[in-house]
C-alpha cells in the first residue's frame, strides 16, 4: 500500500490537533473526525488503511461505530485501533483490531501502524 491513509476519531480537538500532526510527521495522510456522526460517511469517501477512535464519545461511542463498520462487507477489512483512558476489564466483546490507553505512547501506536501497512 504506497499510501498510508489514517481516520482519527475524537471529540476532543486537541487529540485530534496532536494525532494528526504526530502522524503527519511520519509519513501518514491524516483525516480528522471530531463527532460520531460523519465518521461513517467518512470512512466511504476516504477508505483509510486504518481507523484511530476514541471509544467515550458523544453520541455513538467509538465501540458502536466500529461494530458498525465490522458488519458492513464494504468496511470490515479497515484495521480499527480503539483508544480509552478507561481500563478495560476485557477487550474480547469489543469490535476493534487493536486497543490503546491513554495516555498514548506513540511507540506503541507507530508499532501496529508498521504492522497494518506492512
Amino acid at each position: 500500500m504506497s499510501e498510508k491513509r489514517v481516520l482519527v476519531v475524537d471529540d476532543e480537538k486537541l487529540n485530534l490537533r496532536l494525532f494528526r500532526e504526530f502522524l503527519l510527521n511520519r509519513g501518514y495522510r491524516v483525516t480528522v473526525v471530531d463527532n460520531s456522526g460523519d465518521v461513517l460517511k467518512t470512512v466511504t469517501r476516504e477508505n483509510p488503511g486504518a481507523i484511530i477512535m476514541d471509544i467515550i464519545m458523544p453520541g455513538q461511542n467509538g465501540d458502536q461505530i466500529a461494530a458498525k463498520l465490522k458488519e458492513d462487507p464494504a468496511t470490515r477489512h479497515i484495521p480499527i485501533i480503539l483508544i480509552t483512558a478507561d481500563i478495560l476489564k476485557s477487550s474480547d466483546n469489543l469490535p476493534a483490531d487493536y486497543f490503546i490507553r491513554r495516555p498514548v505512547i506513540g511507540d506503541d501506536l507507530l508499532n501496529i501502524l508498521a504492522g497494518i501497512f506492512a
